[in-house]
């Protein structure tokens, strides 16, 4: 029997923008719920990029940092080329992951999220999505 999911989110999709927002802590079963949301709400484009507006209040638990690893790279797959993640969240460090496995796309942490959002139009522009 599978525990139930963990977390709050709320994910939605604006020209090649998805948007994640998202609070409390998950479980493996949460990130599985919040992957398949993405997956579903981003399914309209072919390349798009993430920002991700986690609450304070966000967090993991152990167990599932390995999940949210594979997680990242379904969204690759999937067409995501760059996450911006705002770091307003202790937890959010959890997705610092090493670059020489299957996961490329950047994944820029930061404060400042007009400057996350910079980086994520620099991101379209580069691969010509207006």
């Amino acid at each position: 029997m599978q525990d139930p999911a963990h977390g709050s989110f709320k994910v939605w999709l604006e020209g090649h923008l998805v948007y994640c927002d998202y609070a409390e802590g998950f479980n493996a079963a949460g990130v599985r719920a919040i992957t398949e949301e993405i997956l579903r709400v981003a399914a309209p484009v072919t390349k798009w990029v993430m920002l991700q507006r986690p609450e304070p209040s966000a967090g993991i638990t152990y167990d599932a940092i390995e999940l949210m690893y594979q997680a990242y790279v379904q969204l690759q797959r999937a067409g995501c080329l760059a996450v911006g993640l705002h770091e307003n969240s202790i937890y959010v460090h959890s997705g610092r992951f090493r670059k020489d496995g299957e996961l490329t796309m950047p994944i820029v942490i930061d404060k400042d999220i007009p400057k996350l959002m910079d980086f994520l139009n620099q991101t379209l522009a580069k691969n010509k999505i207006f």
